[in-house]
């Protein structure tokens, strides 16, 4: 098959899945506000395209002078028919879609500045910054981080209380009216407590020496494990009976990697698999990441929708980390719109 060939018959194969998606999905489609539903086919459009394998492809698009589709996330499928126009394909003005190059960057600023705000330098990123404690009771840093350039102001509600964070927001608006500048708002959710707990050896001291190809116990507090071996928990109750064998484990920030080998009641085995840590322990109050786990956990705490009702009085945005599903994304979009008539 010649190249051009090659090209044209991938090119067309692609845009025939990305097509078949975008109805297969017609029900999601129809509930968006209409204002949405260009950007959200269009999304659709590029999660066909990045499922894809398109290294071969791009080279022999390279070859022939083509765009390779490697900057077009902003109108896949405008970019797709603008190729394949050019392979010879008949493909009237009326049947391109209107989402082009242009009209596509026009939406990405104008939902990037509703998003975060203006900014002065069109080249410069925006800017969030993450507020300490002492943010709250220091106006002169909130002041000259504004006038620096930050243009989201965010604060983990994972730490400090209600009570500090409106002594942080009124700095934020008061620097924000004092100089002119806008600052936007954005509210993290603390979401479900997925932090180590060291159980067995080591308790007394935080933590446990770990080396590669070493096995551990990784445990509910309530289960039983044996005190003098190397035992972690996770401070949120359940995870262990949601694992199975093969799935990894990372902690840390990823800097150790285990793998399960085994699971009983409450308890599973872990097998060290890689530590890329300069020191070879494990803490307590370390961050676990379960990339191959389905946790049937709750997104939302009864924590954060305690403090949902603040959150939608005073943010702008509000972060939420735990997302797994769509059913997760409507649960907060519920619980915020019952709290407020504001849309979430």
């Amino acid at each position: 098959m010649h190249e051009l060939e090659f090209i044209d018959k991938n090119l067309k194969e692609l845009l025939n899945r990305m097509n078949s998606f975008v109805k297969e999905n017609d029900v999601i489609l129809s509930s968006l506000n209409p204002s949405n539903r260009r950007s959200a086919e269009n999304l659709m459009h590029y999660l066909i395209l990045r499922n894809e394998d398109m290294r071969s492809l791009q080279d022999r698009l390279h070859n022939q002078g083509l765009s390779s589709l490697a900057s077009s996330e902003g109108h896949v499928m405008r970019q797709l028919q603008m190729i394949l126009r050019r392979l010879g394909n008949d493909i009237p003005d009326s049947g391109l879609s209107d989402l082009d190059y242009i009209t596509g960057k026009k939406i990405i600023s104008e939902r990037s500045r509703e998003l975060f705000g203006s900014k002065k330098t069109s080249g410069i990123p925006f800017l969030m910054v993450t507020f300490d404690t002492d943010f709250a009771d220091n106006y002169n840093l909130v002041r000259k981080l504004l006038l620096s350039g930050m243009n989201v102001a965010r604060i983990n509600c994972a730490h400090d209380d209600e009570s500090t964070w409106i002594r942080m927001i009124k700095n934020v608006n008061l620097a924000s009216e004092e100089t002119g500048i806008p600052c936007r708002i954005y509210m993290d959710l603390a979401g479900p407590k997925l932090r180590t707990s060291i159980l067995g050896k080591g308790k007394k001291h935080g933590f446990i020496p770990v080396n590669e190809g070493e096995e551990i116990l990784f445990a509910e507090q309530d289960s039983d494990f044996d005190p003098l071996s190397k035992v972690i928990g996770c401070d949120e109750k359940g995870i262990i009976n949601d694992l199975n064998p093969g799935e990894r484990i990372l902690f840390d920030d990823g800097l150790i990697e285990s793998v399960i080998t085994k699971c009983s009641e409450g308890i599973a085995v872990l097998k060290i698999l890689r530590i890329s840590a300069k020191k070879s322990k494990l803490k307590s109050e370390k961050g676990i990441n379960f990339p191959d786990s389905r946790l049937f956990i709750p997104a939302l705490t009864s924590y954060d929708i305690s403090i949902l009702p603040f959150i939608c009085s005073y943010s702008d945005m509000i972060g939420y980390s735990f997302v797994r599903d769509r059913a997760d994304a409507e649960l907060l979009q519920q619980r915020s719109n019952y709290t407020t008539a504001q849309p979430a």
